[in-house]
């Protein structure tokens, strides 16, 4: 079974940060493999969600940017894949897909493209 589809729930969603923001939807990670290659994932690296802000909402980020997440205090890094223009629940939404950057033993973010630190 995937999560692919599936969302955190509102009252879970409300403990969600993005880039310093509060999104109004956010999916359950789900494996890579699950994400079109157009979208050049790093299948090295960690899971992928959607997350979503209603148009006007939004932190001013972009596609490659690397930015925090995190979920009641949890911060974790991810790469943004990108962004569309979406009617979510009939309301206009930015949604991003976003990937979880892994860390090697060093402590050092791993991708297959280069390091990033």
């Amino acid at each position: 079974m995937t999560n692919e589809g599936q969302h955190y729930d509102q009252e879970e969603t409300d403990m969600i940060l993005f880039a310093g923001s509060k999104p109004f939807m956010n999916s359950l990670q789900y494996n890579v493999c699950f994400i079109d290659s157009k979208f050049n994932p790093d299948f090295l690296a960690g899971d992928c969600m959607n997350i979503a802000f209603q148009l006007g909402k939004e932190p001013d980020v972009r596609k490659g940017h690397i930015v925090d997440w995190s979920y009641d205090g949890h911060i974790e890094k991810v790469k943004i894949l990108d962004s569309t223009l979406l009617y979510v629940k009939g309301i206009r939404a930015r949604t991003y897909i976003v990937q979880f950057l892994e860390k090697d033993e060093d402590d050092v973010f791993i991708s297959d493209n280069n390091r990033i630190d």
